[in-house]
């Protein structure tokens, strides 16, 4: 049998057929910020994460499969006939392009998303991103100096995030790692830790009380750390992110793009990328209830203009 005779695989058919049929256009990564823009790709991939989820569970929900159809194919009927494994793979294309897309758009604006993200949204990117500690390396022709003060940010975040863990593991290494850190202190006399040590072993209550009063010592310092006059320090929050970041992109700059194309991509998706999406995410929010303003006033703009023309008001 001759190839052009041969049945195409799913693999083949599904990319001919994303080719003709998806009208799915993600952000275009090099424009410059605009809100209706970014609101309207953010929402798309929003959406599309809803849609991907409720399928993973019941691959013939219609109404997903109908909302997914539109996102990509601005078709609510296209999806019928389509198996399950089509559809989804069609989505998870389009969906990939489009969260790649928006990583760039975010890193090529990233000065304009760091200004308008709020000190809230700061403190969550913060706290929910991996951050990094600063040293003194060369990195290529560039050198990165030792940062105490971030070095010790990040260590007291990164411990924060541990100790807040719902892992039953990880938290009977952070109980250990407190006790530790108490017996060690230099603010703990000889005496007191002689008794910790003792209690710890005997007494459940008296160490869940230790850690309680630990943690909240922990989250203290965190607060004053990034607290100014009473408000969160925007600059100092932006600065974690800032250090962290640079500290990414010197470890995937180092790395020849030939020799190490693997290292490279796998650092961009899972240290760099991972920011720019987490920023984005961050900041839907309010610009969609900013965008919303804009439209409104529009609205009402539009209106005056047409009443102005009906009195003959208009210049």
């Amino acid at each position: 049998m001759s190839d052009e005779n041969k049945n195409p695989t799913l693999e083949e058919r599904l990319k001919k057929e994303e080719k003709q049929i998806v009208n799915y256009h993600p952000i275009s990564p090099n424009e410059r910020y605009d809100r209706e823009t970014f609101v309207k790709a953010q929402k798309a991939l929003k959406n599309f994460e809803e849609y991907m989820q409720v399928l993973s569970k019941d691959p013939f929900d219609v109404n997903a499969r109908e909302d997914l159809s539109y996102l990509l194919f601005k078709d609510i009927a296209k999806h019928v006939g389509m198996k399950p494994e089509e559809i989804r793979k069609i989505g998870n294309s389009a969906f990939s392009n489009g969260i790649e897309n928006m990583a760039k758009y975010v890193e090529n604006n990233y000065n304009n998303f760091m200004d308008k993200l709020d000190s809230g949204g700061l403190t969550n990117l913060v706290m929910g991103l991996p951050l990094y500690k600063t040293s003194n390396k060369e990195y290529g022709h560039e050198r990165i100096a030792e940062d105490k003060e971030h070095n010790e940010l990040v260590y007291l975040i990164n411990e924060i995030k541990l100790m807040n863990s719902d892992d039953k593991e990880v938290q009977g290494k952070v109980v250990g790692n407190i006790l530790s850190n108490i017996i060690k202190s230099k603010e703990v006399p000889d005496w007191a830790k002689s008794l910790i040590q003792y209690f710890a072993k005997t007494d459940a209550h008296f160490v869940n009380e230790m850690v309680v009063k630990y943690k909240t010592e922990r989250a203290k310092a965190f607060s004053e750390h990034i607290t100014k006059d009473g408000k969160p320090d925007k600059d100092k929050l932006k600065s974690l992110i800032d250090k962290s970041l640079k500290i990414a992109y010197a470890e995937f700059n180092e790395l020849n793009e030939k020799e190490h194309e693997e290292e490279r991509k796998d650092i961009w998706e899972k240290v760099i990328r991972p920011y720019y999406i987490e920023m984005a995410r961050a900041l839907y929010k309010s610009e969609k209830k900013e965008l919303e303003k804009d439209i409104e006033e529009k609205r009402k703009e539009n209106e005056r203009e047409e009443y102005r023309n009906e009195l003959g008001m208009a210049a």
